[in-house]
C-alpha cells in the first residue's frame, strides 16, 4: 500500500515538473519573439529619426555660413511628422550656434562641447571617426533626459572627397526617451516580461544600465544587440514567473486524477514523458529559429535550403511584394528581386553566400507588383548537428522610403553645390569685367589730381579728380573683397606660406591704419612682444590685421583708443587680438556679422557704411591656416576680435616657445 502511494506521487511530481519545463520553454519562446519585435522597432524609430540629422548636415555642408532664418527653416520642415524628436541643433566648432525649436530648448545656444565632461569624450570620438553617433542617456542642458544624436560635418574641398576637408561642427538630434518609450509599449509587454538596457552612449555590454533591473543580466535573461548609428544598446529580456496557462493547468489535474488509476499509471507516465521529450525538441528548434531572426532584425522572415532557394517566407512579406509567398517559394534572393547575376553586386553577394558568411545590411533593389522596391536583408548559415550545411535563416524590410530620401538629399547637395558654383563664376567674371575699366579710371583720376600734364586750368578739376581716384579706389576694393569672398568660400585661394614675423607684420599693418587712426582722432597702442614666426601667408595675415583695424577706426567714435596685443599661449597657441572703445554689436547680432554683407544696427554703422565683407573675409582666411577668429562685444562697450594661430602654424618647438 505505501509503495503505491509512493509510486503515486512520484508520478504526479514527475507530471508537474514536466508541465513546468513545458509552461518555461514555451514562455522562453515567446520572449524571443517579444525581445526580437522589439529590438527591431528600436532601429527602426532610432534610425529614422537620425536621418534627419543627416539631412541637415547635408545642409551644413553646403551652406557652412547658414544664417539662423535658414537653419529654422530648413529644421521646421525636417521636423515635419518625425517621430521623438524634442529638438534639432548644430554648432559651428564646439559651440552650440541654434536650436529648433528655441522653446524649452534656448538654454544650450552658446554652450561649448568641450564643457560638458560627461559628454565630450562621446562626442570627441564622433569627430575623430567622421561618423553619426548616438550617446545618451544624458541629462539636457535645457532640462530632462534624453538621447542625442550627433554628425560631425566637414568641408567638401574642391578636389578630394567629399567631406575632407576642415571640421565645421556638429549637427544634432535631441531624442525623447518617453516618447520613445510609448511608441515601443514598454509599459504593455512589461505586464508579461521583465526588460532591461544597457549600453550608455553605445557602448554595448561594456556600458552602463539606464533601463529596467540591471540583475537581468546576471541571470539567464535572453540578451539581444540593438545596432544603433556609431555603437550597440544590450537589450535584456526574460518572461515574468506567474500562473499557468489555462491549457497546462488542466494537464496537470488531468495527470493527478490519471496518476490515481493504477492501472494506468505506468502508462500515462511513460507516454507523458515521451510526449514532454518531444515537445522539448520543438521548442528548442523553435528557440534556435528565434534566435537567428531576433540576431538578424527585420520586418519579415526568411529561409532558404542548401542550393540557396526559399524554402519559407513569413506572409508579412505579401504586403511589401504584393504577391502571396507562395509565389517565392522555390526561388533564389537574385531571381526574386529580377537581378542580373553578371551584376558586380549580385556576384559579390552569391560568392559570400557559398561561402557561407552570415551577412547583414544586404541592399537591393527589387521588381515587385508593386514596382521598384530597395529591400535590405541580413541572414545566417544554420547547420546540422554533424556539421553539414541547411541552408540560411534571416530577415528583410521594405526601405524604399529611406533610398528615397537619401536621393533626394543627395540631389539637393548637388544642386546646392551646383548653385555655390554658379555665384562664385559670376563673382569672378564681374570682378575681372569691373576691374579692367576701374584701373584705368583710378590710373587717369591719379594723372589729373597730381597735375603730371600740367596744372589744371580750374583748381575745381582737380578736386573733382580725387573725389574720383578716392571712389574708385574705393569700388575697386569692394570688388577685390568680393572676389576673395568667392574664393574663400568655394575653396579656391590657396595660401602661399613661408616664415613670417609677427610684431613686424603688425607694425607694417598699423602703419598704413595710422593716417586714418589720428585723422579721427583716435590713439594706437601696440603690445605685440617678440613672439616666435608662423608659417602663414604674409599677404592673407596683413589683409586680416588691415581689416580688423579698419573696422576699429571706422566705429570708434573721437576720443576712443585702438589696441593691438599678441601672446603665446601655454597649450602653445598665439593669439592676436584688435580691441576698440568703439559703439560695440548687440551680442544677438554677433554670428550674423560674421555672414557676409552683413552688418550691425547701430547708427553709427548704418551712417559709416561698408559692404560687410571685412570679418567674413578675415574669418575666411584664419579657417585656411586652421585657426579661428572670435568676437567679443557689448552695444557702447567696444569690441575685441581675437585670432588663434594653431600650434602647427609655429616653427619652433613648444619646449622652446616656453623657455624663451
Amino acid at each position: 500500500m505505501l509503495g503505491g502511494v509512493g509510486a503515486t506521487l512520484l508520478l504526479v511530481f514527475a507530471l508537474e515538473s514536466a508541465i513546468d519545463r513545458r509552461a518555461e520553454d514555451r514562455a522562453r519562446a515567446e520572449t524571443f519573439r517579444v525581445g526580437g519585435v522589439l529590438r527591431s522597432q528600436m532601429e527602426q524609430d532610432l534610425t529614422a529619426t537620425i536621418l534627419l540629422q543627416k539631412g541637415l548636415a547635408a545642409q551644413f555642408a553646403t551652406n557652412p555660413e547658414m544664417t539662423p532664418a535658414d537653419f529654422e527653416a530648413f529644421a521646421r520642415d525636417l521636423m515635419v511628422g518625425a517621430r521623438h524628436v524634442r529638438n534639432l541643433g548644430f554648432s559651428r566648432g564646439t559651440v552650440i550656434a541654434d536650436v529648433y525649436p528655441r522653446s524649452g530648448n534656448a538654454a544650450a545656444i552658446g554652450t561649448d562641447y568641450r564643457t560638458l565632461a560627461d559628454q565630450w569624450p562621446a562626442i570627441e570620438r564622433a569627430i575623430a571617426s567622421r561618423s553619426s553617433l548616438l550617446t545618451g542617456p544624458v541629462k539636457l542642458i535645457q532640462g530632462g533626459i534624453g538621447l542625442i544624436g550627433r554628425t560631425p560635418v566637414f568641408r567638401s574641398p574642391p578636389s578630394g572627397p567629399p567631406g575632407s576637408g576642415e571640421f565645421l561642427g556638429i549637427v544634432s538630434v535631441v531624442i525623447s526617451l518617453d516618447s520613445l518609450w510609448t511608441r515601443l509599449n514598454l509599459a504593455q509587454i512589461e505586464e508579461n516580461q521583465r526588460i532591461a538596457l544597457r549600453g550608455v552612449d553605445g557602448q554595448g555590454a561594456g556600458g552602463s544600465v539606464f533601463y529596467g533591473d540591471p540583475s537581468l543580466f546576471a541571470g539567464d535573461a535572453v540578451l539581444l544587440g540593438v545596432v544603433l548609428p556609431g555603437g550597440t544598446w544590450q537589450l535584456a529580456i526574460a518572461p515574468k514567473p506567474g500562473a499557468l496557462p489555462p491549457e497546462l493547468l488542466a494537464a496537470r489535474w488531468l495527470g493527478i486524477a490519471a496518476a490515481l488509476l493504477a492501472g494506468l499509471a505506468a502508462f500515462l507516465l511513460v507516454r507523458y514523458v515521451e510526449q514532454g521529450r518531444r515537445a522539448r525538441r520543438r521548442v528548442a528548434e523553435s528557440e534556435e529559429r528565434f534566435r537567428d531572426f531576433a540576431e538578424s532584425s527585420a520586418d519579415w522572415f526568411w529561409e532558404t535550403g542548401p542550393d540557396h532557394r526559399f524554402v519559407w517566407m513569413s506572409v508579412q512579406a505579401e504586403s511589401v511584394i504584393g504577391r502571396p509567398v507562395e509565389s517565392v517559394i522555390g526561388q533564389r534572393c537574385v531571381d526574386f528581386a529580377g537581378g542580373d547575376h553578371s551584376n558586380q553586386l549580385w556576384r559579390r553577394h552569391l560568392q559570400e553566400l557559398d561561402a557561407r558568411h552570415a551577412f547583414r545590411d544586404f541592399v537591393f533593389p527589387a521588381d515587385t507588383a508593386r514596382g521598384r522596391l530597395w529591400i535590405r536583408a541580413s541572414g545566417v548559415p544554420v547547420m546540422a548537428p554533424d556539421g553539414s550545411f541547411l541552408g540560411y535563416r534571416g530577415s528583410a524590410s521594405d526601405i524604399t522610403e529611406r533610398e528615397s530620401e537619401r536621393a533626394r538629399l543627395a540631389d539637393a547637395l548637388h544642386q546646392a553645390e551646383a548653385a555655390n558654383q554658379a555665384k562664385n563664376s559670376f563673382l569672378a567674371q564681374m570682378s575681372h569685367e569691373l576691374r579692367t575699366p576701374l584701373n584705368a579710371i583710378i590710373g587717369f583720376a591719379e594723372l589729373i589730381s597730381g597735375q603730371l600734364l600740367g596744372p589744371a586750368a580750374n583748381e575745381r578739376y582737380r578736386a573733382y579728380a580725387g573725389d574720383i581716384l578716392a571712389s574708385g579706389r574705393h569700388l575697386l576694393s569692394l570688388v577685390n573683397d568680393l572676389l576673395d569672398i568667392g574664393r574663400i568660400e568655394s575653396g579656391q585661394l590657396r595660401l602661399q606660406s613661408e616664415e613670417v614675423a609677427l610684431p613686424a607684420l603688425v607694425a607694417d599693418a598699423v602703419s598704413m591704419i595710422t593716417p586714418s587712426a589720428e585723422k579721427a582722432g583716435l590713439s594706437l597702442d601696440v603690445d605685440v612682444p617678440d613672439l616666435p614666426k608662423l608659417e602663414a601667408d604674409p599677404r592673407a595675415l596683413m589683409q586680416i590685421l588691415v581689416n580688423l583695424l579698419t573696422n576699429a577706426v571706422k566705429f570708434t567714435p573721437p576720443g576712443g583708443k585702438i589696441r593691438v596685443a599678441g601672446k603665446l599661449e601655454e597649450a602653445g597657441s598665439i593669439l592676436l587680438s584688435v580691441a576698440d572703445t568703439g559703439v560695440g554689436i548687440d551680442p544677438d547680432d554677433l554670428a550674423r556679422v560674421l555672414q557676409p554683407f552683413e552688418q550691425g544696427e547701430s547708427t553709427l554703422v548704418r551712417t559709416r557704411g561698408g559692404a560687410g565683407l571685412g570679418l567674413p573675409i578675415a574669418k575666411g582666411l584664419m579657417q585656411l591656416h586652421g585657426g579661428t577668429l572670435t568676437i567679443e562685444s557689448w552695444l557702447g562697450g567696444g569690441t575685441i576680435v581675437t585670432c588663434r594661430f594653431p600650434p602647427s602654424r609655429i616653427r619652433r618647438s613648444r619646449a622652446r616657445l616656453l623657455a624663451t
